[in-house]
């Protein structure tokens, strides 16, 4: 009969492919219909065939699914479609060691079937096994970085339908490097910094290799992290005794959010300086001043945070030659933090420019008297 009656009469034969007088025999005819098919590039037909396995799969009926593909496995075929049966056996498992097993085959036969590296990856991630996670993880970056992966997603495309190929997919390589970092970095929670504190010392240190650019990529970073979390007003008293340590903690919490935010501006303040975007600069450290204003603080490292960020403002203004308003922000970068050489320098650059040079020469003198070593403190 034509083409649509074969396919009817296919799907009658895989319903009693149970019975035991049949059983031995439908692999083998199936396989000679399959290559008559190919032969005369009836594609259309193998593609409505493929849809009773994919709707066993997606329908639950994982039992009778399992049956046909562990047939299949024992089948002389590719060595792409030998590593899939095994792959969605592995889906048709509850146990997850079990599908573990069949996941393991999968790879066995064929190291290109990233999928079943993946979804290892994941049973371990669900058994909690983050040595095992992190191993997968690795190995996945390392196939799935490589062109060949792409290459076995066109072979796979030959033997499933469109429902399936889904199923399979993988994600990109940076997804999973991302992954791979994350859980590294959480493995080692209790000795590290939070991820905030990496992301500034990072933006510093490129800053300080005159890479702005990237600094202020990785600032924002930070500042999409905190943003949303960042409290209206904050206070923060050290407390008075060393037997108190309930308290501090507490405001520590508290304010640390606020802080991580004002210290990415302060260095996106710095990078456009470095850029000679002075305005952009005015701007950027004017957020992280208004950010820690808010916070009643007595703690040394905010109150020098917003001393240098005053200092920055008022160089800025400075180079825009808005003498007025950076003498002010440099007198109270000074009188915020007092040990701040650059901003005396400054200051009596900005009363020499406008004309008082007596203030100048006496800012310059009191600026060069304080003591080497209150700048290391």
């Amino acid at each position: 009969g034509d083409a649509s009656d074969v396919c009817v009469r296919w799907k009658a034969v895989f319903k009693s492919a149970g019975n035991p007088t049949l059983k031995p025999c439908v692999p083998y005819l199936f396989c000679l219909q399959w290559a008559l098919w190919l032969a005369t590039c009836q594609l259309k037909v193998i593609q409505d065939i493929q849809v009773g396995l994919s709707e066993r799969l997606s329908d639950g009926q994982s039992s009778e699914a399992l049956s046909s593909l562990q047939t299949a496995s024992t089948m002389p075929a590719p060595r792409a479609l030998v590593a899939l049966t095994h792959l969605l056996s592995g889906f048709c498992l509850s146990r997850p060691q079990m599908a573990l097993q069949c996941y393991r085959k999968a790879l066995e036969t064929d190291s290109r079937c990233v999928c079943a590296l993946y979804q290892s990856m994941l049973i371990y991630r669900q058994q909690g096994n983050t040595q095992a996670e992190i191993q997968a993880l690795r190995l996945l970056h390392k196939v799935s970085n490589t062109h060949r992966q792409s290459i076995y997603e066109y072979e796979i495309d030959m033997y499933l339908s469109i429902s399936l190929t889904t199923l399979l997919s993988v994600p990109s390589a940076l997804s999973v490097l991302h992954s791979m970092a994350l859980k590294c970095m959480l493995a080692e929670a209790h000795t590290l910094p939070k991820l905030p504190d990496l992301y500034l010392e990072a933006g510093a240190a490129l800053l300080i290799d005159q890479r702005p650019a990237d600094c202020m990529a990785l600032c924002n970073e930070v500042i999409s992290m905190t943003m949303e979390l960042l409290p209206e007003n904050v206070v923060l008293e050290e407390p008075e005794e060393k037997n108190e340590p309930e308290t501090g903690a507490l405001s520590d919490d508290k304010v640390a959010t606020l802080l991580w935010t004002a210290a990415a501006y302060f260095l996106q303040g710095h990078c456009h300086t470095h850029l000679k975007d002075w305005k952009q600069a005015v701007t950027h450290y004017t957020r992280c001043i208004n950010l820690l204003v808010k916070v009643c603080v007595k703690q040394k490292g905010a109150e020098m945070l917003k001393g240098l960020s005053l200092a920055g403002r008022g160089v800025s203004f400075t180079q825009m030659d808005k003498l007025k308003e950076a003498l002010r922000d440099l007198q109270l970068s000074l009188h915020t933090f007092p040990d701040c050489v650059g901003s005396g320098l400054w200051c009596g650059e900005v009363l020499w420019r406008l004309s008082r040079r007596q203030e100048a020469a006496a800012c310059w003198k009191k600026t060069w008297s304080i003591r080497p070593q209150s700048l290391d403190e």
